[in-house]
């Protein structure tokens, strides 16, 4: 959100969704998430779309 980058690693459950979620919408860049699985990437992309945000999962 500082124009700084960011790395956070935290435990299953431990939100780290939030923090991206909160971080594209307040910037005006691009945001770039990391995910090791595929299903998560793939349900995140579906969550954020829903509440429109635009995203895509490669």
């Amino acid at each position: 959100v500082q124009n700084q980058d960011t790395v956070i690693i935290k435990q299953t459950g431990g939100g780290k969704s939030l923090y991206y979620t909160i971080a594209a919408l307040l910037s005006q860049g691009i945001t770039v998430i990391f995910s090791p699985l595929k299903a998560l990437i793939d349900d995140q992309v579906m969550e954020l779309i829903k509440a429109g945000i635009p995203c895509c999962g490669l």
